[in-house]
Formats: C-alpha cells, sequence, structure tokens
C-alpha cells in the first residue's frame, strides 16, 4: 500500500465551516453576548459609584502682605509676571502637600477621609504658559467637593506666605461640580468579543482538520492508498429510509441506484475470469460506515444482472442485514439454527427474488464463532451461487473479519465521507491486506448531495460508471448507413433493407468481441465518452434514411 500523504485543501477548509457553521454562530453570539454582560456590569458598576467632578481655577502672582509686588511696584511687571509663571511647579506641589491637605481636613471636619484621598482625586495643571493653575478634584459628593476645593482657594495665601515667603493666588474661577455618568455601554468591546469566538471556532475547525483528518477527497484513496473506488454513493435519505423497501424500484434516487449499478457491473467483470461461487466479505474500519446497507444493494444489483446472489449476515454481534429485507427475523429461518443443525439448508435460506435469497443472523448472548465449521456449513451452501455476500465486523474494531481470509476470494471495504479518520481508514485496509485476501476496492458511503446548479463531483464520478453500462449494452459504434447506400448516395428499397441488416449483424458481432475483452477498472471506460457521440450521430443518420422525406428525394 502507497502513501503519498494526504494534504489539507482550500475546499476542506470550507466543507469544514459549514459543517461546523452552528459551532461559529454559536461561539460568535456567545463572544457578542459576554461583551453585552461586561459592559452592562461595568456600566451599573459605573452606577452604583456615582462621581462628580469639581473644577476651579486661580492665578499666581508675586504680591506680599503689604500689597506690592517684588518689584516694589503696586502693579506686576514683566520680571514679577515671570517669576509668577515659576512659581507654578512650587504652588502646585505646596497645594498638595500633607500640610496643606490636613488643614482641609481639619478645617472642614472630614471624617474618614485622608490627606491620599484628596491628593490622590486632586489635579493641579498649568493653562499653557501662562501662570494659571486649574484644578480638577474628583469627589463622590458635590458639596463636599466644593467646600474642598473652596478651603483650598481661601488657605492657598496664607500657606504660601508661611512655607515660601513669597507668592499669593487669587480665584479666577469659583468651585463648581459636574456630575459624571459612572458607566458607559461600550459597543466596541462586543465587537471584539464577537470576533473573539468566530475566531476560536475557525482555529478549533482547522485544528480539527490537522490533529484529526477524515475522508474529505475520495481522490485520497485512489492516490495516497493506491485503492480503486468502485462508487460514490450519495447521502440520500430519502432512498436508505427505513421503512422503505430496497427489492422494490419506486423511483427514489435514480443516482444512488445506478451507482450501486455500476459498482456491481465493475465486480462482475473483476472476477469474470474466476470460477464461482464468489465469496466477498464487506467490512470497514468503524462502526456506522454503512457497509450493511452497502451489501444489501450490491446483492440487489447483482441480481438484476441474472447473477444468482446469497446474502448471509456474519456480523454477530450486530447483525441488521435481515431487518432490511424482512420485517420480522425468526430463528427457525436463521443462520443460527443452520449452525446448530436445528433446521436444514433450505429452511435457513430465505428467497427474496428469482436471484436473490439471504440467510440472516439473530442477536444471541453465545455468538457463532468464525470457526472452521462455520466456514464448512458457508461452502456448502455457496453451492449453486454465483456471489455470497458476507456481512461482518469493522476490521478496525476486530480481527475476526480477517479469518474470513480462508474462504473469501476477495474483500470489499466501504468508507463513510467525513467519519473515520484517514489513520483509521490505512489500519484496517493494512489488516486487510496482510490477511491475504485480495481487496476489489472499496465504496465511499454518504457523499454530501451538491446543492442545485453546483457542480456534483458524485454526479460527474458516476457518469464514467453509467458509460460502462452502456458499453457492455451496446458494444462498437453502428456501420454508417450512409455508406452502404451506394456510390452516389441513391439506392433502392432493396439497398435499403440491405443495410439495417449488415448494421444488425455488425451489433452482434460487437457485442460478442466485447464479450471477450476484459475489463478491470472504471478508467477503461472513459474511451466510451468519445465513442458515444458517434454512435449518436451514427443513431440519426439511420432514423433519416428512414423516413418519407429520404424515400422521395431517393
Amino acid at each position: 500500500m502507497r502513501n503519498n500523504g494526504i494534504h489539507i485543501r482550500i475546499a476542506d477548509i470550507i466543507y469544514g465551516i459549514i459543517k461546523r457553521r452552528f459551532l461559529i454562530i454559536g461561539l460568535t453570539v456567545a463572544g457578542l453576548l459576554i461583551g453585552v454582560v461586561l459592559s452592562g456590569i461595568s456600566y451599573l458598576q459605573g452606577e452604583m459609584s456615582k462621581e462628580y467632578i469639581i473644577t476651579s481655577s486661580f492665578s499666581v502672582n508675586t504680591q506680599t502682605d503689604n500689597g506690592l509686588f517684588t518689584s516694589g511696584y503696586d502693579f506686576p511687571s514683566s520680571s514679577d509676571i515671570d517669576m509668577a509663571k515659576e512659581l507654578t511647579e512650587t504652588v502646585s506641589y505646596v497645594l498638595k502637600s500633607d500640610k496643606m491637605l490636613d488643614e482641609i481636613i481639619d478645617s472642614l471636619g472630614l471624617l474618614g477621609v485622608t490627606t491620599k484621598d484628596i491628593a490622590d482625586n486632586l489635579t493641579l495643571t498649568t493653562y499653557g504658559e501662562t501662570q494659571i493653575i486649574e484644578m480638577s478634584l474628583y469627589w463622590r459628593s458635590a458639596d463636599e467637593g466644593i467646600n474642598i476645593l473652596s478651603e483650598i482657594n481661601s488657605q492657598a495665601p496664607e500657606m504660601l506666605e508661611e512655607t515660601l515667603n513669597i507668592g499669593n493666588t487669587a480665584v479666577i474661577n469659583q468651585p463648581s461640580a459636574k456630575y459624571l455618568i459612572g458607566g458607559s455601554v461600550n459597543v466596541v468591546l462586543w465587537g471584539y468579543l464577537a470576533l473573539l469566538g468566530f475566531g476560536l471556532s475557525i482555529g478549533i475547525i482547522l485544528l480539527e482538520l490537522i490533529m484529526r483528518p477524515t475522508l474529505l477527497n475520495v481522490e485520497d484513496i485512489e492516490n495516497a492508498y493506491g485503492l480503486e473506488v468502485l462508487c460514490e454513493i450519495a447521502d440520500d435519505k430519502a432512498y436508505f429510509e427505513k421503512k422503505r423497501s430496497i427489492l422494490i424500484d419506486d423511483g427514489t434516487s435514480t443516482d444512488v441506484r445506478e451507482s450501486f449499478s455500476s459498482a456491481a457491473h465493475i465486480i462482475q467483470n473483476h472476477l469474470r475470469k474466476k470460477d464461482g461461487p464468489h465469496i466477498i466479505y464487506i467490512t470497514s474500519a468503524l462502526k456506522s460506515e454503512g457497509k450493511t446497507n452497502v451489501i444489501a444493494n450490491l446483492g440487489v444489483q447483482l441480481a438484476e444482472l441474472e447473477k444468482k446472489v446469497l446474502l448471509i449476515d456474519l456480523d454477530m454481534k450486530n447483525p441488521n442485514l435481515g431487518g432490511l429485507f424482512l420485517k420480522r427475523v425468526d430463528y427457525d429461518h436463521s443462520l443460527n439454527a443452520f449452525y446448530a443443525g436445528d433446521i436444514t439448508k433450505e429452511e435457513a435460506v430465505i428467497p427474496l427474488t428469482g436471484y436473490l435469497d439471504i440467510m440472516p443472523t439473530i442477536l444471541e448472548r453465545s455468538a457463532i464463532p468464525l470457526d472452521s465449521n462455520l466456514f464448512q456449513v458457508i461452502r456448502e451452501i455457496s453451492e449453486g451461487y454465483d456471489y455470497v455476500l458476507l456481512d461482518t465486523a469493522p476490521v478496525g474494531l476486530t480481527a475476526d473479519p480477517m479469518s474470513l481470509n480462508q474462504i473469501a476470494s476477495a474483500a470489499l471495504f466501504v468508507i463513510r465521507y467525513d467519519n473515520a479518520t484517514l489513520q483509521e481508514i490505512k489500519e484496517a485496509l493494512e489488516r486487510v491486506e496482510k490477511s491475504g485476501v485480495d481487496l476489489l476496492g472499496c465504496v465511499v458511503n454518504g457523499i454530501k448531495v451538491s446543492r442545485r446548479g453546483v457542480k456534483n463531483p458524485v454526479k460527474e464520478r458516476e457518469n464514467i460508471r453509467k458509460a460502462e453500462l452502456k458499453r457492455d449494452t451496446l458494444g462498437e459504434p453502428l456501420v454508417n448507413l450512409e455508406n452502404s447506400a451506394g456510390e452516389n448516395g441513391f439506392g433502392t428499397e432493396k439497398a435499403e433493407n440491405d443495410s439495417l441488416v449488415a448494421g444488425l449483424a455488425a451489433d452482434e458481432a460487437a457485442e460478442r468481441e466485447e464479450e471477450k475483452r476484459e475489463i478491470t477498472s472504471s478508467g477503461d471506460f472513459v474511451d466510451f465518452l468519445f465513442q458515444e457521440e458517434s454512435n449518436q450521430n451514427t443513431e440519426n443518420t439511420k432514423k433519416k434514411n428512414r423516413t418519407p422525406e429520404n424515400k422521395n428525394n431517393k
């Protein structure tokens, strides 16, 4: 078995996004809701901690206690103004000092307030390159905050005289309070968290594709494992409905039925030169791969080819094959009873159609072992059948099916689309190959049906299978009737009849020649697609030569 590696394609990522769309939507909405909740909590916290901003402003000057400026005049000179500008940082420091703030607290009689509380919420900034200082105080009470800044304004001249022996202040704006909205609705936070949820979901999808790759590209089976895909079965719920009978063609999903018919035809071609009965067991890597449905439908299609087919349920721990055809599976008509010697072969085998029989199994506490005794029973039952199809347990979960190489001439592997991991598929295929049995190929089950207007890869691949069936039926292209009408294109009724007889003879010869050819894979039928157009042109010419108008012209 070759392994050229599996690659993640853009189409795989797109499929993963579509597959996990509810996860993406869920995490995105969850992120959005978390953002709304956090924003709401922030708003409520702000409302619970209402806050005011109290503002005031004053100017610094170099007046002394006698009313004169440092220059000795009763009006400021340019040097006084420059000195006042240089004093702003010093004044700010003094007004926020513990000495000043302690005086404020004692003067106002503030309880539970420390100098640090006021200092942390008090901001003194210089207005531009002037000697003006703006004060801002964030406080829980408007009245209390106004009193604090008013007290600073009134005590500032005395504190500056006491500490610096120079400087004075003049109030510009009296303290005023403004209510601040404590909380705000942060819409940006909503977007960030919604985007985070979306990114997280995409990350999960990519991680899943990397850590647990499944079959998303049918070509990987052929390219990486060298296993031929006999057909691809669409995930058609209506066709595989439990209440629906497989034996009745009710027109439901012709594509699915033709896919199984194509696979049955390829199996027939693979085993054409080998002597029967052809005993084939069908297995898979895991449970729920759809192998029981596959074996049932393949049996029906092989019977449609007028081959005598027997279906035997050897999945002892999970026998479901009988339930697809019979309303009730009784012990008196089962493999269990025949193996125990309680009934005859004729009683155990249940005829379904003229070419299709079934031997069901019932679930028992002590399952029938896959031993030499059972194999001898199967050999006896197989006499007279062209194909015996055995439904077995998944080879990826148990090694029991590997013992069937003692009686089986070939095996068929079933893979469900996007189910088992590629590593699980690889290990199961290696088990089958190591058992020594020939692998006919695999059936890929559960392919997603594309929407209208979108190219369906299942349909495209099955067109080749349809061509395969037509080729066996039609044979080589018919002879051109125009060439048999006469040299000048004119002829008689006899010439037309002779042309038709020659065409039919050519058809029969082509069919006999086709029967001698061995077809080993679906790829051999690609050439027919080019021949089909020639067939159609020949058929149209034949009809044209038969029309009354043509006869009159002749």
